[in-house]
């Protein structure tokens, strides 16, 4: 999933939540103006609404944590906000017949930014050896050490690697 800190998050007071990532990423888009859709068989233009849904769920679901946008003056500027992550995610998944399935996924490993600036500081990894334990490890380019979950939490995610629980928890009707 590539996720957006979109100009209501940045604006909220306070730390966003994954969820609420997930939640403008499903959000509803008007297409009009100049970016109407166009049918491939007509060739005409049209105003429609475009939505976003996770229809099968994967092994292992990688989110992407957009944290960068351009300046008016075409620089290029790094999104400092701070994203609240956890341990585990629910995810509906949409089925064909209507309903959708609650998926809960593990958290198993974070790509972090240290720095300042898009254009220079330093990516870090940290892995979760066990899904049932709370043993984290970062790893950089000349060492290897154990941190707390509470230091993960810290991080500036830009990316997240959940892995699926083997048990559909619950069955939801009508959908998201």
């Amino acid at each position: 999933l590539k996720l957006c800190l979109d100009d209501e998050l940045l604006s909220k007071k306070g730390p966003v939540s994954i969820e609420d990532l997930i939640s403008i990423w499903k959000k509803e888009e008007v297409l009009d103006g100049s970016n109407r859709y166009r049918c491939k068989n007509c060739n005409e233009t049209t105003k429609s609404v475009k939505t976003l849904e996770i229809s099968n769920a994967p092994s292992i679901l990688v989110t992407q944590i957009k944290r960068f946008e351009y300046t008016t003056k075409g620089k290029v500027r790094k999104l400092s906000k701070q994203v609240e992550f956890t341990d585990k995610l629910d995810i509906n998944v949409d089925t064909l017949h209507g309903g959708a399935s609650l998926v809960t996924y593990n958290l198993k490993a974070v790509v972090s930014h240290i720095g300042d600036k898009i254009s220079g500081g330093h990516y870090i990894a940290t892995t979760r050896l066990d899904a049932s334990s709370d043993s984290w490890h970062t790893y950089s380019d000349s060492f290897c050490k154990a941190i707390s979950s509470e230091q993960v939490q810290k991080q500036q995610a830009y990316l997240l690697f959940y892995e699926k629980d083997n048990i559909v928890r619950e069955e939801i009707e009508g959908g998201i």
